[in-house]
C-alpha cells in the first residue's frame, strides 16, 4: 500500500511506500528532508 505526503516546503505531492512511514524522506523536486 502506499501513502500521499506532500512536501512542507515547496508543496509538491508524491506517493511513497507505506513502510516508509514515521520515516525522513528526501523531496525529489527541491531535497528538502522531512
Amino acid at each position: 500500500m502506499s501513502l500521499r505526503i506532500q512536501c512542507p516546503a515547496c508543496q509538491r505531492q508524491f506517493t511513497v511506500d507505506e513502510e516508509l512511514k514515521g520515516r525522513t524522506v528526501e523531496c525529489g523536486s527541491c531535497e528538502k528532508q522531512f
